[in-house]
C-alpha cells in the first residue's frame, strides 16, 4: 500500500504496517496523525513495523512519549528519526533509557540530530546494553562534538550491532581512532561505512592497523576520503594480512593508475577479498579491469598461495 493509504488506515482506527511521516508536508493535521499514532503504538496489538519521522516537525513531548512506549513495544523493526532533535528543547534525554529497554528495534536512523555531548553519551549507554538493534545509522553529527571516546566504550560492550553508518562526518584523528580501538575488541559488526569522513593516511593507519586484529568485519565502505598514493600502500599492507574484509568500497578518492599496483600486491596475498569498488578515480578502464578482474579470481588466489605455502614446506 502507499503512504497515503496507510494514514487512512491509521486514523480510520485500522492496522498499518509502514508509515512515513516526515518532512513537513501534513501542515495543522499532523498533530492528529500523531496523535492517532501514539495511541497505535500504545495498543499491544499494533502492527506497525517501519516509522520514519525524519526531519517532522514532532513535538519533543509527543517523540519522548512515543521512545517511553517503546521500551516495551516489540513489533517496530525500523524507526527513523534523523533531523528531528535540537538539543535546546529536550531538557530530559531519552534515547538511551529506551535502547536499553527495547526488544525489537533493529534498524535505527538517529543522523542529522544536533545532540549535546551529555545526549550522545546518553546514547551511546544505552546502545551498550541494547541486545537486538543490528544497523545503526549515525551520519553528519554535530561537528564540534567528540564523540569518539563514548562510541569505544558502546562497541566494546555491544554484541548485537551488525552494520554501523558513520558517513558524512568531520572526524577528528583522535575520534577515528577511538571508534578503531573500540572495533579491535568487537566480535559482531561485519559492515562500517565511514565515507565522506576526510580519513587521510594518519585516519587510514588507525583503520587498518585495526583490521590486523579484527577479522569480524566483512565489508568497508571508504567512498569520498582522501585516499592516494601513500594511503594505498598503507591498505595494499593491511590486505596481505587481513583475514576476513571482503569488500572493499574506495569510490572517489584519489588513486592513479600507479598507486593499482600496491593494492594488487597485497590482494595477491589475500585469500578473502573478493569485491573492490574503484568508481570515479584517476584509474584507467584497463588498470580497473586488471585489478577486478585479479580479486574476482579468489579461487586462483587461493591454489596459487597453497601451491607456495607447499613448496616451503618440501623446502623445510
Amino acid at each position: 500500500m502507499d503512504n497515503d493509504t496507510n494514514i487512512g488506515l491509521l486514523l480510520a482506527g485500522e492496522d498499518v504496517e509502514s508509515l512515513d511521516l516526515g518532512g513537513d508536508v501534513f501542515g495543522d493535521f499532523f498533530g492528529t496523525i500523531i496523535e492517532k499514532l501514539i495511541s497505535y503504538i500504545e495498543d499491544s496489538t499494533t502492527t506497525l513495523e517501519y516509522l520514519s519521522l525524519e526531519e517532522a516537525n514532532i513535538e519533543p513531548r509527543d517523540l519522548i512519549e512515543i521512545f517511553d512506549m517503546l521500551k516495551s513495544n516489540v513489533v517496530l523493526k525500523s524507526l527513523d528519526i534523523s533531523g528531528v532533535i535540537s538539543n535546546e528543547n529536550y531538557d530530559t534525554f531519552f534515547i538511551g533509557p529506551t535502547l536499553k529497554n527495547n526488544k525489537g528495534l533493529i534498524t535505527l536512523n538517529l543522523s542529522d540530530n544536533m545532540f549535546s555531548t551529555t545526549q550522545i553519551n546518553d546514547m551511546f549507554q544505552g546502545l551498550a546494553e541494547n541486545t537486538c538493534l543490528k544497523t545503526i545509522i549515525l551520519k553528519r553529527l554535530p561537528k564540534k562534538l567528540e564523540w569518539g571516546a563514548h562510541f569505544r566504550f558502546m562497541i566494546e560492550k555491544n554484541k548485537s550491532l551488525t552494520t554501523i553508518n558513520l558517513s558524512d562526518n568531520a572526524m577528528t584523528l583522535s575520534c577515528l581512532e577511538n571508534i578503531c580501538a573500540g572495533l579491535t575488541k568487537n566480535y559482531s559488526v561485519v559492515s562500517l561505512k565511514l565515507n565522506n569522513c576526510s580519513i587521510d593516511c594518519k585516519g587510514l593507519n588507525a583503520i587498518c592497523n585495526m583490521l590486523l586484529i579484527n577479522s569480524t568485519i566483512k565489508a568497508l565502505y571508504l567512498e569520498g576520503n582522501v585516499i592516494g598514493n601513500i594511503e594505498i600502500k598503507i591498505l595494499g599492507d593491511m590486505l596481505r594480512k587481513n583475514k576476513g574484509l571482503e569488500i572493499l568500497s574506495l569510490g572517489y578518492n584519489k588513486i592513479t593508475d600507479n598507486d593499482v599496483k600496491y593494492l594488487e600486491e597485497g590482494i595477491r596475498k589475500n585469500i578473502y577479498i573478493h569485491i573492490i569498488s574503484f568508481c570515479s578515480n584517476n584509474v584507467s578502464s584497463e588498470k580497473e579491469k586488471s585489478l577486478e578482474d585479479l580479486v574476482a579470481d579468489l579461487e586462483g588466489r587461493k591454489k596459487r598461495l597453497e601451491k607456495i605455502f607447499e613448496n616451503k614446506r618440501k623446502r623445510e
